[in-house]
């Protein structure tokens, strides 16, 4: 791998068309106006990444091809592009990176939601890395100032490429209100999932039960020190109810997102509990679902999400928690 950008080319994973990729040579990007060029030290794979290169979201991510992916990522400031130092950067800040650039002025921004940004789409004013414009997949990438953020010392590189997983998880554990000593249920033990189980536990959760049909995702999940349940086994709601005297979980993430996790974690919930949603698109079956649950438990709250969401702060607080 190169060290020196002025070498003008760069190595990155070029998605020609879907399912089509390659290792290609490609010109270094040159920072423009108030971003950064980085050196990327590690990247890590979001599920995103394989719908995108399968091409399941024709015309929108990417609006057309080719593209270099990748979104979540960590490295090292190599150029600054003019007045990005104004806004404290400097050659050699270690760095990780979110895949919003969004505008900064309308509301949703204003307000830290910068992935629901109003101008999403509008390339001049919001462009999303790795979706609609080119990402981290390569050994530079260039980024606008308002969408990277400090990597402690004490955080790795691996590390600080899931920094933004975890700010999304973090986000949905603070949506679901965890308290001190609730029980938790986990729909899913992917990155989400596991995640969001660590942030239940920073909340002070006091039990964590992560339901997963994949054995290698359940190991984990007990390496991490929670309870698993196999849902490939059964109806894993009334697992979780057994669990819990019959009464049922306080909180569930949903980080699965798929009709049958969704039916569990509406008849795993207690009266008053509350459920946050990690997904963004859900079915007929699903709604039905949801309506009869509204019908039968109006003291319990639904949390969801018109696209994964968070915070601005939720990023550094996530950073944050790494480096603890």
């Amino acid at each position: 791998m190169r060290t020196d950008p002025s070498s003008h080319t760069m190595q990155a994973l070029v998605v020609l068309a879907p399912e089509r990729f390659e290792i290609q040579e490609v010109p270094v990007p040159a920072p423009g106006p108030m971003e950064v060029l980085c050196r990327v030290k590690a990247v890590s794979i979001c599920g995103t990444d394989s719908h995108l290169i399968a091409g399941d979201y024709p015309g929108f991510w990417p609006p057309e091809f080719p593209i270099i992916p990748g979104h979540e990522w960590s490295g090292e400031i190599v150029e600054l592009g003019p007045g990005a130092e104004k806004a404290g950067w400097k050659v050699g800040d270690r760095v990780a990176g979110t895949s919003h650039d969004a505008c900064g002025v309308c509301q949703q921004c204003v307000e830290g939601r910068y992935n629901l940004c109003e101008n999403y789409g509008v390339m001049d004013l919001h462009r999303q890395y790795g979706h609609n414009y080119q990402g981290a997949d390569a050994e530079y990438v260039v980024h606008g100032v308002k969408c990277i953020f400090p990597l402690p010392e004490a955080v790795s590189w691996e590390e600080g490429a899931v920094i933004d997983p975890a700010s999304i998880a973090l986000h949905v554990a603070n949506r679901a209100r965890i308290q001190p000593g609730d029980t938790v249920g986990i729909m899913g033990g992917g990155a989400i999932g596991l995640l969001g189980g660590e942030a239940a536990r920073i909340r002070g959760a006091g039990r964590v039960i992560v339901v997963e049909p994949l054995e290698r995702r359940r190991q984990k999940a007990l390496d991490m020190g929670f309870e698993v349940i196999d849902s490939s086994a059964g109806d894993a709601g009334a697992t979780l109810r057994e669990l819990t005297g019959g009464l049922g979980v306080d909180r569930i993430i949903e980080a699965a997102g798929v009709p049958i996790t969704v039916q569990w974690s509406l008849a795993a919930l207690r009266k008053g509990g509350r459920i946050a949603w990690a997904f963004r698109k859900g079915s007929p079956k699903l709604a039905a679902a949801v309506n009869e649950f509204m019908k039968n438990h109006r003291a319990g709250t639904l949390i969801g999400n018109v696209m994964i969401n968070r915070y601005i702060r939720d990023f550094d607080w996530a950073a944050n928690a790494l480096g603890i």
